[in-house]
């Protein structure tokens, strides 16, 4: 692994009077210039991502779409190891069937489909769990045209062979189902939501067998019940549950009173989500509280659990760019500690994952797992493969587009680059180093093309690639004070990306043009201190291109501040005098009309 050292740019930038850095890219692309200030925008990228917080730029993720089965349709999927071989196969649900595809060798390469359950009509919603004690993964599913929730007994651990318990026959129009222990007795009990009986219901697992349920109603008139989940979202110790209703734009929280599922408080999180489809639960922000992810017609959000207690939330959009939002889930997807959020819907090529940048949720990066992956109505994030990263899963169900695919999510493609906005130096420059801060693991690098004109509009070509930091000399051209560069990120190992946090470049003004404009006076310029070095006293030289309020500062290298001078100073040319500086180095700084930009100033005895 190579490092540039971020001291090394600092002490080269003392070397010579005039430098340009860039630390951040946060800003984003579209930035032509001619620019005075690099700040944290640029021109154009391919194939890399940056950070508000890291403030660096690095290769983006590619994913590798795998195949389960071509023209499979699917409505809903769950993952869990089926057979007991301690790998993960994969559920699904659709029409009048309920099927599971084993994992053949582990590796999520070959698969075997089984069919659990036929003449299940309207099969929407799959889940599984040990429902009867018994030690092994059983199969539940919700069925909207039979109005029926039904488990299948795992009666022999394999897979193969099924046995089927009703539940209920009676719940209208289904659209999921969950299990979890809801009153704490320890046995596996049912939850449901139904589009039609507007209902939240849970099923009480009488004697943890599976064979004997007692209904219980969690809440009615919730108008297109789509979906249900369950956690502690109150922090109390008990199971609360989680719906999203389609027709009341809701998503809400109902709170387990007393522990035992006999009384239940709803908490409305956000009754403005535009045909709430689902609503998924996940701390995102780091806290310890359970936070909620939801999608509707509109956008998907995030609220975060302010009090911890479910009682006050903060809205986070994720995007409002896509619609008909369908599907979340939250979970590490990167490995680095954090939670992402997944999200899928209806509309065209609508299957992303939002990266949480900072890891509280703020700064999510978006994306795109697979472009023109139409109608991604079921998502879920696990370790598909068992390579130990986490695997994006999801059915794709649009019109005649049938698709169960996963995908390789963290892998970098193998090149990028990105191309800075062009920099307007204001002054002739006499060329002299270019620098960069990175760090490059085994099997990456970071390399460079620069370029420099009189001319903006003509930059010219780009230089031969630089593969280290060195001299400008006989690179670009002395007095082009138009600069522009290029980065070039490359990577051999999908789990490396090469990091670039600095860029410089230095150089000294050529004599003859400090103190003067150089170009029309139409715009700002600040030529910085003359002379530069200085024996004690300095004239600052700028121009303004109106009648404009000005402040000139002169800082020490500790960040002190030992002259400014603050008033408005007319058109065109304009100094100011600062005397009695002690021997050391400087810089000297311009705020005017929203144009800010600082030079170095070496004062010797």
């Amino acid at each position: 692994m190579r490092v540039f050292p971020l001291v090394v740019a600092i002490i080269a930038s003392l070397a010579y009077a005039g430098y340009a850095t860039q630390t951040d890219w946060s800003g984003g692309p579209g930035v032509l210039g001619p620019v005075i200030e690099w700040g944290d925008e640029f021109f154009i990228d391919t194939g890399t991502r940056y950070y508000n917080s890291s403030c660096f730029v690095s290769l983006d993720y590619d994913p590798v779409m795998n195949l389960v089965k071509e023209n499979s349709p699917a409505r809903s999927l769950y993952s869990c190891d089926i057979d007991g071989d301690e790998d993960l196969d994969l559920l699904t649900a659709n029409g009048n069937e309920i099927k599971w595809w084993e994992n053949l060798d582990g590796t999520a390469t070959s698969w075997i489909e089984h069919t659990v359950a036929q003449s299940f009509s309207g099969a929407c919603a799959v889940y599984a769990e040990d429902v009867d004690g018994d030690g092994d993964t059983d199969v539940l599913g919700a069925a909207r045209q039979a109005d029926e929730i039904a488990w299948w007994e795992n009666q022999d651990s394999t897979g193969t062979n099924w046995m089927k318990h009703g539940i209920t026959s009676s719940f209208d129009f289904p659209m999921g189902v969950h299990a979890t222990d809801i009153d704490g007795d320890g046995y596996m009990d049912v939850l449901g939501a139904a589009d039609n009986d507007n209902e939240v219901t849970w099923w009480k697992n009488e004697d943890g067998s599976g064979t004997t349920w007692t209904e219980h109603t969690i809440a009615v008139s919730y108008r297109g019940a789509n979906s249900v989940y369950s956690e502690d979202i109150d922090d109390d110790g008990d199971m609360d549950v989680l719906s999203s209703a389609f027709y009341e734009d809701d998503v809400s929280w109902w709170e387990n009173d007393d522990g035992q599922g006999t009384s239940w408080t709803p908490h409305s999180i956000e009754s403005l989500l535009r045909c709430a489809a689902d609503a998924h639960a996940e701390d995102v922000n780091g806290d310890g509280a359970i936070d909620v992810i939801g999608a509707g017609a509109e956008r998907y959000v995030w609220w975060e659990n302010n009090d911890g207690h479910g009682t006050s939330w903060i809205e986070h959009t994720i995007t409002d760019r896509y619609t008909s939002g369908v599907a979340v889930y939250a979970t590490d997807i990167d490995s680095d500690g954090d939670t992402d959020i997944l999200c899928g819907g209806n509309s065209y090529g609508e299957l992303v994952w939002w990266e949480n940048a900072d890891g509280n949720g703020v700064n999510l990066v978006e994306h795109i797992v697979e472009p023109g992956f139409d109608g991604a109505n079921s998502v879920y994030a696990v370790d598909l493969n068992g390579d130990g990263k986490t695997n994006v899963v999801a059915s794709e169900y649009f019109y005649s587009d049938y698709r169960i695919a996963w995908w390789d999510v963290t892998c970098y493609s193998d090149h990028g680059s990105l191309e800075s906005s062009i920099l307007d130096l204001q002054e002739s420059p006499d060329w002299k180093d270019i620098d960069w801060t990175s760090t490059e693991p085994i099997g990456t690098s970071i390399t460079f093309q620069v370029r420099a004109s009189d001319d903006p509009g003509n930059m010219g070509a780009w230089s031969d690639t630089l593969t280290s930091p060195g001299s400008l000399e006989g690179v670009v051209a002395d007095r082009d004070s138009f600069f522009q560069y290029r980065a070039i990120l490359s990577t051999s190992d999908p789990d490396s990306t090469p990091v670039l946090q600095q860029v410089m470049i230095t150089w000294e003004p050529l004599p003859g043009v400090q103190g003067e404009a150089i170009r029309p006076t139409n715009r700002f310029v600040f030529h910085g201190a003359v002379p530069n070095p200085a024996l004690g006293t300095v004239v600052l030289s700028f121009v303004l291109p109106a009648d404009l309020p000005a402040k000139l500062s002169v800082f020490d290298l500790s960040g002190r501040l030992v002259e400014r001078v603050s008033r408005e100073f007319p058109a065109g040319n304009g100094e100011v005098r600062v005397s009695d500086l002690e021997p050391g180095v400087y810089f000297v700084r311009i705020s005017s009309g929203g144009f800010k930009a600082t030079r170095r100033l070496v004062v010797i005895e």
